[in-house]
């Protein structure tokens, strides 16, 4: 579920460094306290991307016995929900050392203040909510559930148009990108098989899903970027223009040429990249000539 939720935002828009791996590491961390933690035989997670605000909206939901009832019995011993959730938050908090750090929600709620998110937490009945930088708690809140009051809920929003510094964020702690990882070859290259990573070659939709895939692996690091083409019989007009042509004009001539890397195209698929990108250019060059 977290790799289905991390591939759409990847290719729904072009978001800023940082942003996918820690929105990945959050969803990760909070399911994974969920599944050693709540004993929930119900649950939900849920993602959206909201392109007016830009906002990654997650929130995950379980049916379970709560932070408080979770935390009680160990050492830390909360008096109450409220103290059971601001407990939960600091780091290296957790019901048992052995089956985990304590670090999860810690790490969820430095990363939303260092990018100037927003997060809630229901648990048991309480609240805590920070928005703004401004910190907002309540003993008892309805969570319009009926009368069962242990459900957990942690809702979190990400600014994808702010850079986040992980490191900063969780004391200097990056996570890994395995999914960068497993395309990564021993040169800093990151490879792609377009028949099988773009979801078609005749659409500028599949294109443009493609292009933020490919622009967000750029904005993770200075990578080298192959397309390979083996298997594509046919690449149309508006998908050339879509995917090369506009890669080109955003990055520059010199960048694309020292940094990408088209392999395996056909003569047919050389010809339309080749006019794609000379119409795409072009246009390029006179709508600068008319701003002048």
């Amino acid at each position: 579920m977290v790799t289905s939720i991390i591939n759409a935002l990847r290719e729904s828009a072009v978001l800023e460094p940082g942003v996918l791996s820690s929105t990945e590491w959050c969803i990760n961390e909070v399911m994974d306290n969920v599944l050693q933690h709540s004993n929930a035989q119900y649950g939900y997670v849920m993602g959206q991307l909201h392109r007016g605000t830009k906002r990654i909206s997650i929130c995950v939901f379980d049916m379970g016995v709560g932070i408080y009832n979770t935390l009680k019995k160990s050492k830390h011993i909360p008096r109450k929900p409220l103290d059971a959730i601001t407990l939960a938050l600091q780091e290296r908090v957790t019901r048992d050392e052995s089956v985990g750090q304590g670090n999860g929600m810690w790490g969820l709620n430095e990363i939303i203040k260092e990018n100037g998110g927003r997060i809630r937490i229901l648990s048991n009945g309480a609240l805590y909510s920070y928005k703004n930088g401004i910190i907002d708690t309540k003993e008892d809140y309805p969570m319009l559930i009926g009368k069962y009051k242990n459900a957990t809920v942690i809702d979190f929003q990400i600014d994808y148009s702010k850079t986040i510094n992980i490191a900063h964020a969780l004391n200097g702690y990056i996570p890994t990108d395995y999914w960068i990882e497993n395309r990564e070859t021993d040169d800093g290259t990151v490879y792609f098989e377009v028949k099988k990573d773009s979801a078609g070659t005749g659409t500028r939709i599949a294109a443009e899903k493609f292009r933020n895939v490919i622009t967000n692996t750029l904005k993770e690091g200075n990578y080298n970027i192959v397309l390979d083409f083996s298997g594509v019989n046919v690449v149309s007009s508006s998908y050339a223009d879509e995917l090369v042509g506009k890669l080109v004009v955003e990055y520059g001539f010199v960048y694309f040429l020292t940094h990408f890397q088209l392999q395996n195209l056909s003569p047919w698929n050389i010809g339309v990249v080749n006019r794609s990108v000379e119409q795409r250019m072009g246009h390029k060059y006179y709508d600068t000539i008319l701003e002048d």
